[in-house]
């Protein structure tokens, strides 16, 4: 085996770093952070997502960009976090894509409060109806 053979082996198993495995550790680095979780927590979070363990060291090794993201991972740390998965990959995407994720969940609210005037509205009718036998 010459040294270029064992070295490309070594490549092959152990992967580079790239500038967006950087890029997608510091997201999830400040996602993580805006949640208040530790590595440890975080990792406990994404074990019993997973069903893998999830040790901080392994998270360390993403946040830094050592270690890139398998598919399958960035899958679940995206639903964890409740970004798209490209968000993870893109500079400064994640505070849009959380931007875009609040303005939802606040038109939800608005949505659900809406329904529950409605409901009350027809429990109303229903409790006279049954107190009088009567509509109005």
């Amino acid at each position: 085996m010459t040294a270029e053979t064992v070295e490309l082996e070594q490549r092959s198993s152990h992967p580079v770093a790239t500038d967006v495995d950087v890029l997608i550790g510091q997201n999830i680095a400040s996602l993580r952070m805006k949640h208040l979780w530790s590595q440890e927590d975080f990792g406990n979070l994404l074990t019993e997502a997973t069903g893998y363990p999830w040790y901080q060291n392994i998270i360390s090794r993403i946040e830094l960009g050592k270690r890139p993201l398998r598919l399958y991972e960035a899958i679940a740390l995206a639903k964890l976090f409740g970004v798209t998965v490209d968000a993870l990959a893109m500079a400064g995407e994640i505070e849009v894509a959380t931007q875009v994720q609040a303005q939802r969940v606040q038109e939800r609210i608005a949505e659900i409060s809406w329904l529950e005037g409605q409901l009350r509205g027809r429990k109303r009718v229903l409790q006279q109806y049954q107190a009088t036998g009567k509509l109005k």
